[in-house]
């Protein structure tokens, strides 16, 4: 099928219909679970960053591979996430965009990423907490102690990324993320 027919076919589709839609044709390697704890990973690292700093702010995070170090400390498996968080974010459960230039970030293939209100409603409907609560609530432990570990550098990088981001913001905000298992941007 040509792209831009099954481009126009989705456009018209809600978030939860275009997961379907996309997980189902063509087949892919990509499965609803991997997307719900992908899409439950983003929702605990907001969860925590918002309750733990009492700000209210959803902060993006700073590339793929934090979800990937957060998953490896949590279940200890390792899995190219790209295909899943590409498959999330075409069917807008999810923003995920290149760095702003802001940030300075030297590899411009690097994204940003958070859960949007759809992502948070699709989590709700599907039960995805009920579903891998065992999954979840190792991946919510391990990174309230990756925060814990590191509360004073995130505390005072989410008060500077709620800052006008300059050339010297930017820098000391890479260079704090540099020391981060989970690293944060706005």
């Amino acid at each position: 099928m040509d792209i831009l027919k099954y481009l126009s076919i989705i456009d018209d589709l809600v978030p939860n219909d275009r997961l379907d839609t996309l997980l189902e044709s063509p087949k892919g390697s990509v499965t609803y679970k991997d997307v719900d704890l992908y899409l439950a990973e983003l929702f605990i690292i907001d969860e925590v960053l918002t309750s733990r700093l009492k700000i209210n702010y959803h902060f993006y995070i700073l590339d793929d591979a934090s979800l990937v170090r957060l998953r490896m400390a949590a279940l200890g498996d390792y899995c190219d996430i790209s295909q899943g968080l590409i498959v999330a974010d075409a069917a807008r459960l999810i923003y995920r965009f290149t760095c702003a230039r802001k940030f300075n970030i030297l590899n411009k293939k690097t994204k940003q990423l958070r859960l949007n209100s759809w992502g948070r409603i699709y989590l709700s409907e599907k039960h995805v907490f009920e579903m891998y609560h065992d999954e979840i609530a190792l991946m919510r432990d391990a990174f309230m102690g990756m925060f814990e570990d590191k509360r004073e550098d995130y505390c005072l990088l989410c008060h500077m990324l709620l800052e006008e981001i300059d050339h010297e913001n930017a820098k000391a905000i890479n260079d704090i993320n540099s020391e981060l298992p989970v690293k944060i941007l706005s």
